[in-house]
């Protein structure tokens, strides 16, 4: 079987890399071949040697890229031996492992060690082995090019609605809920804590409205992310409170989806306070919905 093949980290799986995998399934159909993506694993950037924290973690990436019809995908992992090959290493390993007939990237693709090579070469190896090359345009936004940057940077300010923009998609976290302090719960606002994967992206500090799928329902809810001031806790934490929820859900896998952020995270003089603002906050979930 012949193979199209497309190559990419992909984070976040954003406008421009959607772009890019609907011309890799079309092309692929069009030449009586299969889609395939190269992709690599949670590891990628601490074998580059960054503090990046990831959008998508490798298994919702993956998730991701299916729901395109793209049901092979190779997973690079541990990424660190590619990442170091030479641009012929690389041409020489997909040239060799896969039945190609064609190659499709985004414009600002490079490879090899020290990215040193990219589009021309890759035109190079195109012609003298007889396939295609297609190279997608990056995609663009209001005057911006939409990266994984971008998308992170949107995130680390809690613009959680810019970020859809830019994602075609509202952001998630799945986790599993744990015991916390209990604080809330001695004032009459119960949360649920979630022990969240360290290596995920979440987004900054403050309250958000948003919605919670606990074993497959979904729920109105608001998600506090960072200190708890008002109980002295520095400890940066991820707890969301259920609208009209009252089941115990300790252990039980949940997946929070982010719709808007409405406020900084505030300490307030007593708990009491602390209740009467999340009554205002309650009040500013049903507006959204009304």
């Amino acid at each position: 079987m012949k193979y199209v093949i497309s190559i990419g980290y992909f984070d976040g799986l954003h406008l421009g890399h959607q772009a890019l995998l609907k011309s890799l399934v079309r092309l692929a159909f069009k030449n009586g071949a299969k889609p395939l993506v190269i992709t690599f694993g949670d590891d990628f950037f601490y074998s580059l040697g960054l503090d990046i924290k990831i959008i998508d973690l490798e298994k919702e990436k993956i998730n991701k890229i299916k729901k395109f019809g793209i049901m092979n995908v190779d997973l690079i992992k541990p990424a660190n031996s590619f990442l170091k090959m030479s641009g012929n290493e690389f041409e020489n390993y997909i040239m060799t492992k896969y039945d190609l007939c064609g190659i499709c990237i985004g414009e600002d693709f490079t490879y090899g060690h020290f990215a040193a090579s990219g589009i021309k070469e890759l035109e190079k190896l195109s012609k003298k082995n007889k396939i295609f090359l297609h190279v997608e345009k990056l995609t663009n936004v209001e005057n911006k090019k939409v990266s994984s940057t971008l998308l992170r940077n949107l995130l680390k300010e809690g613009n959680v609605n810019e970020y859809e923009l830019y994602a075609g998609c509202k952001y998630t976290i799945n986790g599993r809920v744990i015991h916390g302090r209990s604080d809330g719960s001695k004032y009459g606002f119960k949360t649920a804590n979630i022990d969240y994967n360290p290596l995920k992206m979440i987004p900054g500090n403050g309250v958000y409205i948003t919605e919670t799928n606990v074993e497959g329902k979904r729920y109105r809810s608001l998600t506090h992310i960072g200190e708890c001031p008002t109980f002295e806790n520095k400890e940066i934490t991820i707890e969301t409170m259920l609208l009209n929820f009252s089941k115990v859900i300790y252990e039980k896998n949940i997946e929070i989806t982010f719709l808007k952020k409405i406020r900084e995270n505030i300490k307030f003089i007593t708990p009491a306070e602390l209740r009467k603002q999340i009554d205002k906050d309650v009040e500013r979930i049903k507006e959204l919905y009304d």
